[in-house]
C-alpha cells in the first residue's frame, strides 16, 4: 500500500516518477498562495492560505496543486535538490 510523499521530499529540485504513467518531474516552486503571473486570478482566504507545489516534466509543462493533495499522489522520489 502507497503511503504519502514525507515532507523532506517536498522541496524546490526534487525529481519524482509517476507511479503509473512512468514520467518524470520536478518541483519548481512551492508557495502559499496561488501565483499571479499568469494567471492574475482572484483568490478566496482559503486559497491565499493554502500551500501550492507547482512541478515540471521532462517535456516542459507546468502545472500545480495544493500540498494536500500532492503529497497523496501515486509518485516516488528519484532524484535529491
Amino acid at each position: 500500500m502507497k503511503t504519502t510523499i514525507k515532507d523532506e521530499f517536498v522541496k524546490v529540485g526534487q525529481w519524482f516518477k509517476g507511479n503509473i504513467n512512468g514520467s518524470n518531474f520536478k518541483i519548481i516552486d512551492i508557495t502559499k498562495g496561488l501565483k499571479q503571473e499568469p494567471y492574475k486570478v482572484q483568490q478566496s482566504p482559503t486559497q491565499q492560505k493554502t500551500t501550492y507545489i507547482y512541478t515540471q516534466d521532462e517535456a516542459g509543462r507546468t502545472s500545480y496543486t495544493n500540498k494536500q493533495t500532492f503529497v497523496r499522489l501515486l509518485i516516488t522520489p528519484i532524484k535529491g535538490a
